[in-house]
């Protein structure tokens, strides 16, 4: 429907209706432009398929307020003289608001909200008197439909599935020649070949390192926490060994984040965090990635009264042009139980590796190290454990946006006390090169260094 076909129609009915109160006629070339401009807003609000109700009685309305008034009714003259019977009486108009079903378009909506009087517009006409309704133009209504848009993508999830015919113990993940299990060379157990830090410090950046236009950040995706969330016995706590893997198509080899032998287990309660060893160097998202695992329960002295906890892989399938979506949990049922995986998807990010030394350390401390990137609100423990000399603690590889920041805190508590001491620092994410952080509290001292790479290409 054109908007011609919606102002004519308006313009006709409107020539007879009365204006409201206290309003002044305005001029014939006036109400053409109000007309044109209410049509204007009328066709982009057609494009948008976005033409409501209220934004359609907003439109009528000024052009009800706008239009000239209808000359006064002259007054009935007696006759004296036999006439002819007076006309039937004019059809009672009803004070509510014109029905209009499912089906009427908008040209048969505005002309019969048109031809209704003004208290047919009930509450909504006489507010709008008072300024209290506005109307809202088509752009601004396209501003909000977008940003509605980009806030359903935020809190969209990417696409998660355990993939079938997966299984380790049973062999089935071995048979078959599906696509995924091609792509990411699935019967290949090696470990990846491919280290952290591989361009910490490339040599050929240009112009320079900071501002490098060699090498870019890229999607990336990052493991937050792996939690038990139920187990099929009631020991408590449980010992799991078993690995858990992410391949990538960067190189589709296993990037392990969880790796215990039989003889070195993890006592994990239910509803604890399973301590996280990985990942070697981070995880680069192309459109996809699988997180391959294979978690037993230790109950026996032999291998064969085990129980299987989970066994199979997880695709993570997703497009990673779009913004960024917020940190989603996912649970991986098996026969033993479940675990619940918290992971995320960063659009432009890069690799950081960090190493913390400990020194003069004053007594037997309980430390906790946490960390968290900047615009995922999703923190994460790196280590949680007992001190008591200077020490080294373990190399930690996360992804960071590029533009964000990389946040740190220690909380450090002497054995057998309720106080706790806390510091933190945070550090800005940049493509190549190291930063160093020096932190200094009554118990300890520690010293924080960051490598910063982006991945191949």
């Amino acid at each position: 429907m054109s908007t011609g076909e919606i102002i004519h129609p308006l313009r006709r009915t409107l020539s007879n209706c009365p204006p409201s109160p206290n309003t002044a006629a305005p001029r014939p070339r006036l109400i053409a432009r109000i007309a044109d401009g209410i049509g204007q807003e009328l066709a982009a609000a057609q494009r948008m398929q976005s033409l409501s109700r209220s934004t359609l009685l907003g439109l009528v309305r000024r052009l009800r307020l706008s239009s000239p008034p209808s000359p006064a009714p002259q007054p009935r003259r007696l006759l004296l003289t036999a006439s002819a019977p007076p006309p039937p009486p004019p059809p009672t108009v009803c004070c509510s608001r014109p029905a209009v079903s499912p089906g009427r378009d908008a040209r048969t909506m505005a002309v019969a909200l048109a031809a209704s009087p003004d208290r047919s517009l009930g509450r909504e006409s006489r507010s709008e008197e008072k300024g209290a309704l506005k109307d809202v133009p088509a752009a601004a209504m396209l501003k909000n439909r977008n940003d509605n848009e980009k806030k359903r993508s935020r809190r969209r999830k990417p696409g998660i599935t355990i993939l079938k015919n997966s299984g380790h113990r049973d062999g089935s993940i071995f048979k078959g020649n599906r696509g995924w299990k091609i792509d990411f060379r699935i019967a290949n157990p090696d470990e990846t070949q491919f280290e952290a830090m591989m361009l910490s410090d490339p040599g050929d950046c240009k112009p320079d390192e900071i501002a490098c236009v060699m090498h870019e950040p890229c999607p990336m995706l990052q493991i937050f926490s792996l939690k038990l969330a139920k187990t099929s016995i009631d020991r408590f706590p449980v010992e799991l060994y078993g690995y858990i893997a992410v391949r990538d198509l960067m190189d589709p080899l296993r990037n392990y984040v969880v790796r215990r032998s039989r003889d070195d287990t993890i006592a994990v309660k239910p509803g604890s965090l399973i301590e996280m060893a990985g990942p070697k160097r981070g995880i680069k998202f192309c459109s996809s990635a699988l997180i391959e695992y294979d978690m037993r329960i230790k109950t026996g002295e032999q291998e064969e009264d085990d129980i299987q906890l989970i066994d199979g892989v997880l695709g993570i399938f997703d497009d990673p042009s779009k913004p960024s979506c917020k940190p989603f949990r996912s649970r991986i049922d098996g026969v033993g139980g479940a675990v619940d995986i918290t992971v995320g998807l960063l659009p432009s990010a890069v690799e950081a590796t960090f190493e913390v030394a400990i020194s003069e350390v004053q007594s037997c401390l309980d430390l906790t190290v946490c960390s968290y990137a900047g615009g995922l609100n999703q923190q994460f423990k790196i280590f949680q454990g007992t001190i008591g000399e200077s020490c080294g603690l373990r190399r930690s590889v996360v992804a960071v946006m590029l533009d964000g920041m990389l946040h740190l805190r220690f909380i450090a508590r002497r054995k057998g006390s309720k106080r706790d001491h806390e510091i933190a620092c945070s550090i800005r994410a940049k493509k190549h090169g190291s930063s160093t952080h020096q932190l200094n509290t009554e118990l300890a001292s520690f010293l924080v260094k960051v490598d910063w790479s982006t991945l191949p290409m």
